[in-house]
């Protein structure tokens, strides 16, 4: 039974975490990944101020795909920007010329706890994602599971609670980021029993 067809939405509010100055020849910033001030931050808000500089594209990594900002064709005259999750590792190149000018915000989901993680009204709608159609296709299958099952799949991004967290059951899935927001919201649109759980492994890390 269809539950609802739209990716659940959510409330973003962005705050101001720093400004930076990155000037020549030196201005650089190695390959790193943000420490998350709350575990209801999904993400980072980098905007770059009108300043002439050269160099200083933005490298933005996740999961082995890269996206390369370059903002100094425009650097001059137009405000440039880039958002990004929480988990992706970013740096910045040397600037080679003049001074880039950047002030950085954190993202934070606001809804409140335990809201609803369908919203109506989304501007995406849940079949246009390509795991949509697979997923129906495979709950369709008589050979799917013909006496019931469980399985399970590990989150694309990294998430900032212990597997012991409270709040983890309190602000998941309202804090999921990018697939794995679409991910659950086919499930359960597909009408599957989904349930979110704590994952220990050999390496120091919890996953969900």
């Amino acid at each position: 039974m269809m539950q609802n067809n739209s990716l659940a939405g959510r409330a973003i509010s962005a705050e101001l975490y720093k400004p930076n100055v990155y000037s020549c020849p030196s201005g650089l910033f190695q390959s790193h990944v943000d420490t998350q001030h709350s575990v209801r931050q999904v993400g980072s808000l980098v905007t770059c101020l009108p300043a002439g500089f050269k160099g200083g594209n933005l490298l933005v990594r996740h999961q082995g795909k890269d996206v390369d900002f370059d903002w100094a064709p425009k650097s001059a005259t137009a405000i440039q920007w880039a958002a990004f999750y929480s988990d992706c590792s970013h740096e910045i190149k040397t600037v080679t010329e003049g001074e880039r000018l950047i002030l950085t915000y954190n993202l934070y989901v606001t809804e409140p706890e335990r809201a609803s993680t369908v919203i109506p009204n989304s501007s995406v709608e849940l079949w246009t994602l390509p795991i949509y159609g697979q997923l129906d296709a495979l709950f369709r299958n008589p050979q799917f599971f013909p006496n019931g099952g469980v399985s399970g799949i590990y989150c694309a991004h990294a998430y900032a609670y212990a597997h012991t967290s409270e709040e983890a059951w309190i602000n998941l899935p309202r804090t999921f980021k990018g697939s794995d927001l679409g991910f659950y919201s086919v499930l359960n649109a597909l009408g599957a029993t989904v349930e979110i759980l704590p994952v220990l492994g050999h390496r120091k890390d919890n996953y969900y």
